[in-house]
C-alpha cells in the first residue's frame, strides 16, 4: 500500500467521522471560529502554495498538500453551512429541540423517539406555533453549546432544549433542561426612574443563567411511541413555552391571543419552575385585572403563595411605578415592591438599580446610593452609564463632591452627553477645580450646543478667571472688518450678509460657549427670511441673557412675520414696560441706542431696524400687519 493511498483513505476516514459532526453540531465553535478559520485556511493554502513552488516539490508531495487542504476546506465549508442552517431567517421565536445524550444503543434510539415524541406535541399546540418555530437539533448539546446557540442566533432565539437519557429494564431515565431566554434578556429592559419617567436602555447580549431542569424517572419506553406523550418534562416543556408565547403575543399587544395562551398555561401550572410561574402570574394579572392596582394585588397575592421569586417582583416593580405617574399606586408601594425584588434575589443587578431609583424617589440618599454601587458591583453592569449617573447624582446631593466627579468622569467615558460634561463640571466647580470646570462646560455646548445651564456655568462669576481654553482671536476681527466693507452701501451690506452668515455659523459651531453668537445667528436669519430659525436662535439669546430688549424685538419681529401675532404682541408689551435702559446714548453694539431710552427709540432700533437694513421685509405678506401692530404697541401716538 502506497503513501498515497493510505492519506486518502486517512482522509476519507476522517471527512465521514468530522463533517456530520461539522454540519449537525457547528455550535462546539463559534461561528466566528468558523470565519476566521476559513481566512487561516487562506492564508495557510496560499503559504503552502508558495513554499512548494520555491522547492520544487514533485507531484506527490502537491498530491498530499492538496488532499490536506480540501479536506480541512471541506470541514470549515460543513462548519459555515451548519451555521447557515441553524441561523436561517424566520418571523418567529425559535425553539431548538436536541436530543438527548446517550451512552447506549438503546438510550439513543429512546433518545430519538424521545425527541420525535416531544416536538410532535409541542407543534400540536397553535398557540405555540404561532409564536415560535420548532426546530430540531441531531445530535446532543451540552449546556455550554446551548448557551453558543442562543447567543450566536440572533435575538430570535428563545429556548434550547437538551438533556441526557438512560435505559435500564424496559425504563428511561430523563434529565432534561431549558436554557430559556425570557424577554428583556436581549431586549431593552425598563428601569424606572424617578422625575424621568420610564427609561428603556440597552442590554448587553448574554443569555442569563436560567435553567430549568426537570428529571423523569421510570418512564416506560412504550409512552413514546404513543399518541399522547405524557411526562413531567413534557409539561414543564409545553408550560413554558406557553408562558413564554404568552409574552411575545403580550408586545404586539394581541390580549385575546395572551388570554388564550395563559388558559392553555394554566393547565401546566402545577409543572412549572417558579420562575416561569413567576413569569405566567405576572402576566396573568396584568391582562386579567381591571386597573394597575388589581393587578399589582394579584402579583402580591400570587408572590406570597407559591411564585416568591424576582420575575414577579420585578414586572410589580415596574407596574407600580406607572400607577405611581398616574396617582393610583402609592409611592411608598412601589418603593415596598422594589425591596420584595432584591429580598427575592440581591444578585440580579436590576432590582438594586430600580431599588436605587425608588429610594431616590424618597430622597433617601445614602442608601441609594448604596444600592447603585451594589447594582454597578455587577460584571453585566458595571459599564452601564445609568448605574454612574445614579451613583454621581446621589453623591452630588450627598455633598460627596469628590466620589461624584469619579463617578460622572466614568459616566463621560461611557456616554458623552451634554448632561454630563454639565454634571461633571458642575463637580470640579464644586471642588473649586475651575480650569477643569470651565473646559467641562464647554464640552458640554460642544455636544448640545443649546444647553442653557451650561453658558451660564461658562460664564459663572467665579470662572471668569479661570483660563479660556479655545479663545477665538480671529472672529471679532474678521466679522468687524466685514461689517467695515459694508459700510453705509446698502448693496454692498446685502451681498456681504451670507458671508457674514456663514462665519457666524462656523464660529458657533466650534465656539458655542461665545452667547453672543445666538443672538447674531437669529438677527442674521431674520434678515435672510429664514424666520423660523430666527425665532429659535432668539428665544435661546434670551434664555442666556435676560432683558436683552434688541433680541426681543427681533423676535416679536420673526413671530409676526410667521403670522404669529399673538406671540408677537407678547414681545411688544414685555419691550415695551422694560425698565428703562441704563447708560448714555452711544453707537456702539450693545450700548443704549443712540438718542435716548424710550418707547420710540425701542420701536426703531430693536423692531424696525432689520427692515431698514433690509427692505424686502416688507415685501412678506404679514410685515405690514405686524408692522401697525408694533406702532400701535410701541409709538400709538405716531
Amino acid at each position: 500500500m502506497t503513501g498515497l493511498s493510505v492519506s486518502l483513505r486517512v482522509a476519507w476516514a476522517l471527512l465521514r467521522r468530522v463533517l456530520p459532526l461539522a454540519a449537525r453540531r457547528p455550535f462546539v465553535f463559534k461561528r466566528t471560529f468558523w470565519i476566521l478559520a476559513l481566512i487561516g485556511w487562506l492564508l495557510l493554502a496560499g503559504a503552502g502554495i508558495g513554499v512548494g513552488i520555491l522547492l520544487g516539490v514533485g507531484f506527490q508531495a502537491w498530491l498530499l498538500i492538496g488532499i490536506a487542504l480540501v479536506a480541512t476546506l471541506a470541514i470549515i465549508a460543513a462548519g459555515l453551512w451548519g451555521w447557515v442552517v441553524v441561523t436561517r431567517p424566520t418571523d418567529k421565536g425559535v425553539v431548538f429541540v436536541s436530543r438527548s445524550s446517550a451512552q447506549t444503543a438503546a438510550a439513543r434510539d429512546a433518545s430519538i423517539n424521545q425527541q420525535d415524541a416531544l416536538v410532535a406535541r409541542l407543534r400540536a399546540s397553535a398557540s405555540i406555533t404561532k409564536s415560535f418555530e420548532i426546530r430540531t437539533l441531531a445530535s446532543p448539546v451540552t449546556r455550554s453549546e446551548a448557551r453558543t446557540l442562543l447567543d450566536h442566533t440572533g435575538a430570535r432565539a428563545r429556548v434550547v432544549l437538551f438533556g441526557t437519557v438512560r435505559v435500564a429494564g424496559g425504563a428511561a431515565r430523563y434529565e432534561s433542561e431549558l436554557l430559556v431566554r425570557w424577554p428583556g434578556a436581549s431586549e431593552p429592559t425598563t428601569h424606572v426612574r424617578e422625575g424621568a419617567g420610564a427609561e428603556d436602555f440597552d442590554r448587553k447580549v448574554q443569555v442569563p443563567d436560567r435553567h430549568e431542569v426537570s428529571v423523569d424517572a421510570e418512564q416506560p419506553l412504550e409512552r413514546l411511541v404513543g399518541e399522547s406523550f405524557e411526562a413531567s418534562h413534557a409539561d414543564r416543556t409545553e408550560g413554558t413555552l406557553l408562558v413564554l408565547a404568552a409574552h411575545v403575543q403580550s408586545s404586539i399587544d394581541d390580549d385575546e391571543s395572551v388570554k388564550t395562551t395563559l388558559s392553555e398555561a394554566e393547565q401546566s401550572r402545577d409543572a412549572l419552575s417558579i420562575h416561569s410561574r413567576a413569569n405566567f402570574e405576572a402576566l396573568n394579572a396584568v391582562v386579567t385585572a381591571r386597573d394597575i392596582p388589581g393587578a399589582l394585588a394579584a402579583m402580591e397575592a400570587a408572590g406570597r403563595r407559591d411564585s416568591d421569586d424576582l420575575a414577579l417582583w420585578t414586572a410589580a416593580t415596574a407596574l407600580s411605578f406607572y400607577g405611581m405617574i398616574e396617582g393610583s399606586v402609592p409611592r411608598e408601594k412601589h418603593l415596598a415592591f422594589a425591596r420584595e425584588a432584591v429580598r427575592a434575589n440581591g444578585d440580579e443587578p436590576l432590582a438594586r438599580y430600580n431599588l436605587a431609583e425608588a429610594l431616590m424617589g424618597f430622597d433617601q440618599l445614602e442608601e441609594a446610593r448604596e444600592e447603585f454601587e451594589q447594582a454597578g458591583a455587577h460584571p453585566d453592569y458595571a459599564d452601564r452609564y445609568y448605574v454612574h449617573f445614579g451613583i454621581g447624582v446621589s453623591s452630588y446631593n450627598l455633598g460627596d463632591f469628590d466620589r461624584a466627579r469619579t463617578a460622572y468622569e466614568r459616566l463621560v467615558e461611557l456616554r458623552p452627553s451634554g448632561t454630563a460634561h454639565l454634571f461633571l463640571a458642575d463637580a470640579h466647580r464644586q471642588l473649586g477645580n475651575y480650569t477643569q470646570a470651565r473646559a467641562e462646560y464647554r464640552a458640554a455646548l460642544l455636544v448640545e450646543p443649546t444647553l442653557v445651564e451650561a453658558h451660564r456655568g461658562y460664564w459663572g462669576e467665579e470662572l471668569l478667571g479661570a483660563p479660556d481654553p479655545a479663545r477665538s482671536r480671529l472672529f471679532d476681527p474678521t466679522m468687524m472688518l466685514l461689517i467695515k466693507l459694508g459700510g453705509k452701501s446698502d448693496r454692498r451690506r446685502r451681498l456681504l450678509r451670507p458671508l457674514i452668515y456663514r462665519l457666524a455659523l462656523r464660529h458657533a459651531r466650534r465656539h458655542p460657549e461665545d452667547s453672543r453668537i445666538h443672538y447674531m445667528l437669529g438677527a442674521f436669519a431674520l434678515t435672510l427670511g429664514n424666520f423660523a430659525l430666527a425665532e429659535e436662535r432668539l428665544s435661546f439669546a434670551l434664555g442666556l441673557i435676560e432683558g436683552d430688549l434688541e433680541a426681543l424685538g427681533r423676535r416679536a419681529a420673526a413671530r409676526g412675520l410667521q403670522g404669529d401675532f399673538v406671540g408677537s404682541r407678547e414681545d411688544l408689551f414685555v419691550l415695551r414696560d422694560a425698565p428703562p435702559l441704563s447708560g448714555s446714548p452711544s453707537n456702539m453694539p450693545g450700548d443704549p441706542w443712540p438718542e435716548a431710552d424710550s418707547a420710540k427709540a425701542r420701536l426703531r432700533y430693536a423692531v424696525l431696524l432689520p427692515f431698514i437694513d433690509e427692505p424686502a421685509l416688507w415685501s412678506y405678506p404679514h410685515a405690514a400687519k405686524f408692522g401697525e401692530l408694533a406702532i400701535e404697541i410701541l409709538d400709538p401716538g405716531k
